[in-house]
């Protein structure tokens, strides 16, 4: 095991005191992290993924900037909207659907003023939802509702996925009382309901 390249993060969905102690391999000692980048992802011990959003805040920040020096030199609404859909919404959606249902109110709030200050550069005489209709795009939570369900759907359909074993199925549908599509797992937190399969499955289960 090369220590130089491994991090251990202990995940924890309570207030509890984790077991952080340091951890020694081939006399190499490794303490673990509160959070740690994978994939463009910035995850934390306690799943709330306050610094990933942090990271996305400061990233669209400085292409805000952009976005208004833009604007100033004369670049029109399509310009912009072209702007602020490939340079800002993808850094904002990327990913989202693993993420998004585990924010806070303050976390979503913080994202989707990013989004706000983007498309009032783009109309600022308009308010947030007009402007949103005048550039004919979905509010950010909506955006994402979409994506998730598209990915929810696109794993039920294709058994080879590799996550389609995280999707059950309700094989007995003859002798179950609901009759339903899913056998959604039992959740003992509210953030592992809000995960995207179990959410989803519930979403969509519906009886035959």
């Amino acid at each position: 095991l090369n220590t130089d390249k491994t991090t251990i993060i202990n995940f924890c969905l309570s207030n509890r005191k984790k077991n952080d102690d340091t951890m020694t391999f081939d006399h190499s000692s490794t303490t673990p992290s509160e959070s740690v980048k994978f994939l463009g992802i910035l995850v934390d011990n306690h799943l709330t993924f306050v610094d990933h959003v942090e990271n996305l805040v400061k990233k669209c920040n400085s292409k805000l900037f952009l976005m208004r020096q833009l604007r100033k030199v004369g670049m029109n609404r399509t310009g912009l909207k072209t702007f602020y859909c490939t340079n800002i919404r993808s850094i904002l959606t990327y990913v989202s659907p693993v993420f998004y249902n585990f924010l806070s109110k303050t976390c979503k709030w913080r994202v989707e003023r990013v989004e706000a200050s983007a498309t009032k550069i783009i109309e600022p005489d308009l308010e947030y939802l007009e402007r949103l209709k005048v550039l004919n795009l979905p509010t950010y939570s909506d955006f994402i509702n979409t994506a998730s369900e598209s990915v929810f759907k696109k794993i039920a359909r294709n058994e080879k996925h590799p996550l389609f074993n995280r999707i059950v199925v309700n094989q007995a549908r003859v002798s179950s009382r609901l009759n339903t599509v899913y056998r959604p797992p039992k959740c003992r937190t509210q953030k592992r309901f809000n995960s995207l399969f179990p959410s989803y499955m519930q979403k969509f289960n519906q009886p035959f």
